[in-house]
């Protein structure tokens, strides 16, 4: 679907302003209240006026036109504030966010990294997947702007304090995704996993000995920062440091002779059978603990 050419210049005047954007760092938590109060009061007029009727891009449309007349502007002088009510309006629950963590785009920077003959073909598939993450957007949000992506990832890092738990929609594919080229853990260091190990006790006592493959996975994704994790080996050596220390699911591979049965005993035990797990553990046993027995079968 393509936007009124009203829309499209509303927007761009919008959104020029976005190199002032201050990642809500001049915004406390009773400003960030007040704004929030006055955009649902503003989408509820809105909605009103509509027969609540009104499909979600007719409210994108009147909050850009609100946030970008004379008036408002006098009110919210910064882009932070104006950036903050129109998600408030049109995406309080972030979901634009929490797509693009679930989804499985590759990056420029992973894409660089291959053989040249393959760029190309990544290229695509990546564009292939941005349109598809569009398209899914629109379909919860009834908008499929996804300049407001980078805005609402700030606006999840800055006010969400707390490691989340129990997290049920899928992230892990999206981390073990980003993990098809990690080779090894050969670039890490002794004195990298003796931090890895530190940050993960951290993160044990404040998610009070939280385990759970998925919800890690969303922790790491949108918890960077937070965790002190600054490349993608060491936030897969921090996931298998949480989720698996005792390296239990290779165990299981190492005592059982069928996938068949290494998949069952994994989720009677574990919870959870994953090949692409299975695969960075045993990296990690090579690379942090090359003389630790397996099992008794174990070479």
């Amino acid at each position: 679907m393509q936007y009124p050419v009203s829309i499209d210049m509303i927007e761009k005047k919008f959104f020029e302003r976005g190199k002032d954007f201050k990642k809500f760092s001049n915004i406390s938590a009773k400003d960030k209240t007040q704004i929030e109060t006055e955009a649902n009061q503003f989408k509820k007029r809105v909605l009103t006026q509509n027969n609540l009727y009104a499909p979600k891009i007719q409210l994108y449309e009147k909050t850009l036109l609100y946030l970008t007349t004379p008036t408002t502007s006098f009110q919210y002088k910064t882009f932070d504030e104006k950036v903050l009510f129109l998600i408030s309006c049109v995406d309080p629950e972030l979901q634009i966010f929490s797509t693009y963590l679930s989804s499985s785009i590759p990056t420029l920077e992973e894409i660089c990294t291959l053989p040249i003959e393959q760029q190309i073909e990544e290229e695509q598939i990546r564009l292939a997947k941005i349109e598809e993450l569009k398209k899914e957007i629109f379909s919860k949000v009834g908008i499929h702007n996804t300049k407001l992506l980078k805005y609402e990832s700030s606006m999840y890092r800055r006010y969400n304090k707390d490691f989340k738990v129990n997290v049920k929609i899928n992230y892990l594919t999206s981390l073990l995704n980003h993990a098809q080229n990690i080779k090894d853990f050969e670039s890490l260091s002794d004195e990298d996993f003796a931090k890895i190990n530190m940050i993960a006790e951290y993160y044990l006592t404040k998610t009070n000995n939280e385990t759970n493959p998925n919800t890690a996975a969303f922790n790491i994704l949108t918890q960077r920062a937070r965790l002190l994790l600054q490349s993608l080996p060491e936030e897969l050596a921090f996931f298998i440091t949480i989720t698996d220390p005792e390296l239990k699911l290779l165990q299981i591979y190492e005592e059982e002779s069928t996938i068949p049965n290494i998949r069952q005993r994994a989720i009677n035990e574990l919870g959870y059978y994953d090949q692409n797990i299975l695969r960075l553990e045993k990296k990690y046993h090579q690379r942090f603990y090359p003389d630790k027995k397996i099992s008794p079968w174990s070479i």
